[in-house]
């Protein structure tokens, strides 16, 4: 049906006036099997729909599966949303320990900076409680 629609034009990231758009929904559900579908149909993986893109969503909702799956699609890991956060920001925000490894892996930018200067690795410190997070910086 998602095929159907995309190929008729609609708008991919669009969920209604007050719905959540269903690349948002596929992702928070964990349905990984909308990705091809989405790939298949040119959708623009790098999109900012309601402020993040769809890894950061991904890691919003704390789901692996679209984490990996999305950074095998070779979407950026280092897009910088509004304040400059990155998706691994977010992942270290939230003490999400397996996005932090599949970013780094993907060689995330570690260094890059937020509107205030700090990078991940400082958000950690700033954050507390995040010793696994802090020595995966530390040794990337």
């Amino acid at each position: 049906m998602l095929t159907l629609l995309l190929r008729a034009g609609a708008d991919d990231y669009y969920g209604g006036r007050h719905g959540q758009a269903p690349v948002v929904k596929a992702i928070e559900k964990g349905s990984l099997a909308v990705l091809p579908v989405l790939v298949g149909n040119g959708v623009d993986l790098n999109y900012r729909c309601a402020g993040r893109t769809p890894l950061e969503w991904a890691i919003h909702f704390h789901r692996t599966d679209w984490v990996g799956a999305l950074l095998d699609e070779e979407v950026d890991p280092n897009t910088q949303g509004e304040g400059g956060q990155t998706p691994l920001m977010l992942a270290v925000e939230l003490n999400f320990l397996e996005a932090i490894g599949l970013l780094l892996d993907e060689e995330a930018d570690h260094q890059l900076r937020d509107a205030e200067g700090r990078t991940a690795l400082m958000r950690a410190r700033e954050l507390g409680g995040r010793d696994e997070a802090l020595q995966m910086l530390e040794d990337a």
